[in-house]
């Protein structure tokens, strides 16, 4: 293989190891049963006091009649995807889940997509919002998707994604878990340059599973690898 031919297989391969750097990326299973179900671990952070997700039969879970919200740490994301589950109760409390974006502690300021169960056992309708329940500002549409009854879901892997550039947030529904979404809906003119902190939300007994995030890559990891690249092409230049 000619010297020209080895330097562009080499920048090829470290370019698509810059995805690892980036991209869907699975985080949390929830495989396991802490002494206390309400410590998540080191990865996530409680954002309610008293905390109120806890981990129950290997999934995350809400407690009861008040928003659960927690956080993933050290990331910056463009979306979130997850596994939900409704238990099929008409009994008791509804059953929400939530993805959460954008997430800013300082300034306490979120969006939040519902999925919403009203007590029919089955999850039924969209609502997107900000971190006091309103629709955003500036979005023109409604903020509520009523789902068509044929469209009502217990179970699903959930995709919620940003389009910075389109200044839109798209959600994915995939109730026979096949890789394929068997529902989608957007809302437009998101506030928002880029997706920050993301997390989870939860409000009755939901369960999500098998957290995934679209991950930003760092700029200081994209230098490392700019470097590392320009240097190893330098050295295979030499030989």
């Amino acid at each position: 293989m000619s010297k020209v031919l080895r330097l562009v297989a080499v920048v090829l391969v470290l370019c698509s190891a810059s995805s690892a750097l980036g991209g869907w990326t699975f985080l949390d299973s929830f495989d396991r049963q802490p002494a206390n179900p309400f410590d998540l671990g080191s990865n996530w952070t409680q954002q309610t006091s008293p905390s109120r997700f806890q981990i129950v039969n290997d999934q995350a879970s809400g407690s009861g009649d008040f928003n659960a919200l927690m956080t993933y740490n050290g990331i910056t994301a463009k979306g979130v995807r997850f596994d939900v589950h409704h238990s099929g109760s008409t009994l008791g409390d509804p059953e929400h889940a939530a993805a959460i974006l954008a997430f800013d502690a300082n300034a306490s300021k979120y969006l939040q997509v519902w999925l919403v169960d009203n007590g029919i056992g089955q999850f039924h309708k969209l609502y997107f919002c900000d971190e006091t329940g309103a629709a955003w500002s500036g979005m023109g549409e409604d903020p509520t998707v009523n789902l068509s009854s044929s469209s009502w879901f217990q179970d699903a892997e959930v995709t919620v994604s940003t389009d910075v550039q389109a200044s839109k947030i798209t959600v994915d529904i995939d109730t026979d878990f096949n890789g394929t979404p068997d529902l989608s809906y957007f809302r437009s003119n998101t506030p928002m340059v880029i997706t920050e902190g993301v997390g989870l939300g939860a409000f009755g007994f939901s369960k999500t599973d098998n957290f995934r995030a679209d991950i930003t890559p760092e700029p200081a990891a994209l230098l490392v690898l700019g470097v590392g690249t320009l240097g190893l092409a330098r050295r295979r230049q030499r030989r």
